[in-house]
């Protein structure tokens, strides 16, 4: 079986990553950390299949440690969360 990757090649499954969409961090800094660490949306989000793609594991990798972006800190959000789109 073979999937189609970012870079428009075929690869065998067997290299292939479940990658997000939007990155996990990216996600976590600018809505998820208001729900807070655990919370059923941020949850929701990460078993959400449609948030997911098939990508060759070394372009998903080395496109996660390119980001520069790191977890902000559950306590530091100030602010109303915004409503769920799952709940």
């Amino acid at each position: 079986m073979k999937f189609k990757s970012s870079d428009g090649k075929w690869y065998n499954v067997k290299y292939a990553d479940m990658a997000h969409k939007t990155d996990a961090v990216s996600y976590w800094n600018k809505k998820g950390g208001f729900h807070g660490a655990k919370s059923k949306e941020v949850r929701a989000w990460m078993r959400d299949s449609d948030n997911y793609e098939l990508e060759y594991f070394s372009h998903n990798r080395s496109k996660g440690a390119s980001l520069g972006e790191t977890y902000r800190d559950p306590g530091g959000f100030i602010g109303p969360a915004e409503k769920s789109t799952y709940f």
